[in-house]
């Protein structure tokens, strides 16, 4: 008989600070939850509808508070298998939901941040190469879990450094500098290859296998990762920024490769209609489409053969990447469209409109 109370008294210790955690947790997140529409009520009077309306969704929002309550009393009173599950499972919601969205790290840097990437690892962030050059480190290699710089020493480096780009094809790191094209290996210790490019300021997008830089000229340059080879695929190649277009003339806004070797320009027209084009081919002369948008911005998504574009017309206007139109949303942004992106699944469209409201759509 004195092993077992032994025992029982050995289990009911961690099951009663167990049922007091819960309890805890449970009445501090009904207290918190009560608070602000009580209080409000309180100190604006009862002639303020939002804490009224607040009180409408308090029978949702409670309830993980009153589940641990619960479980918590019912554990105090007796053991039990479920009620140990029930205090734990509530207590795993609260963890849930205290970690959700829960910042994991910040950097600050007394520089500027000139571009940014990233893979499953790391972080590599561009920053400014103010003068003098010797003293400057333009690119930085941070741990995504904890953000601290694991670059190597003493590797070679670009400087002021107008885009980077991750390769999960070749497992590499792309810095496009006003000269050339860096491609590091890896591990950041060597640099691959670096290829000259004279160009300024271009969209810089990867399929994986090659890099594509695209400028507002209409000048599009096609890099392979792996051979370094160049090709100038579309325009004029190393047309000078002085002979730019001038303001509200058409321009290139958005252009997209794929590995297998269809390409797609966008032309923005300033606040009249701008123009895309379907090539099977980066050479051929291609499909011409109306954006019904000015000031055409566009998203591709390769694996889903979808093309999502917007502007200032606020549609939302879906292609596939031969030209065919899938669908249309109409008004789907409150405001001129700013920029488009498809989820990794493809299934979902976010948008970013002028007034900073973002946007999320099933895509058509």
């Amino acid at each position: 008989m004195l092993s077992t109370s032994t025992e029982e008294m050995n289990l009911k210790r961690p099951t009663n600070i167990l049922a007091i955690i819960a309890i805890g947790v449970g009445a501090w997140w009904c207290w918190i939850t009560l608070l602000y529409p009580i209080s409000r009520i309180w100190t604006t009077g009862a002639s303020d509808p939002i804490p009224w309306l607040g009180l409408f969704v308090i029978p949702m929002m409670i309830i993980p508070g009153a589940m641990a309550l619960f479980c918590g009393i019912g554990l105090l009173k007796e053991v039990t298998k479920e009620r140990i599950k029930g205090s734990v499972g509530a207590l795993a919601i609260f963890g849930t939901i205290w970690t959700a969205g829960k910042e994991l790290w910040s950097r600050e840097f007394e520089k500027s941040i000139d571009a940014v990437t990233c893979n499953a690892d790391h972080v590599y962030v561009a920053l400014d190469a103010s003068y003098p050059y010797e003293d400057a480190e333009s690119i930085r290699r941070l741990d995504v879990a904890n953000g601290v710089d694991s670059k190597p020493k003493g590797i070679p480096e670009p400087f002021l450094v107008q885009a980077l780009v991750w390769s999960p094809e070749i497992k590499a790191l792309c810095a496009l500098e006003h000269e050339a094209l860096w491609i590091y290996s890896a591990d950041l210790l060597t640099v691959a290859n670096r290829v000259p490019y004279s160009g300024r300021l271009p969209i810089v997008t990867s399929d994986g296998k090659c890099v594509l830089l695209a400028e507002r000229t209409g000048s599009c340059t096609l890099i392979d990762l792996k051979a370094g080879s160049i090709d100038h695929i579309h325009g004029p190649p190393n047309k000078s920024w002085d002979n730019l277009v001038a303001i509200d003339a058409p321009f290139l806004s958005n252009a997209f490769h794929s590995s297998g070797g269809s390409f797609i320009r966008v032309i923005d027209n300033s606040w009249a209609t701008g123009r895309i084009y379907f090539h099977s081919t980066p050479k051929d002369t291609g499909i011409e489409k109306d954006s019904k948008n000015g000031h055409a911005v566009a998203a591709v998504h390769w694996a889903t053969q979808r093309l999502a574009v917007s502007g200032t017309e606020k549609n939302l206007l879906l292609f596939s990447v031969t030209g065919t139109a899938l669908g249309e949303v109409r008004g789907a942004t409150t405001d001129r469209t700013y920029a488009i992106s498809f989820s990794p699944s493809g299934t979902k469209i976010a948008t970013l409109s002028s007034d900073g409201r973002i946007k999320v759509f099933n895509a058509p």
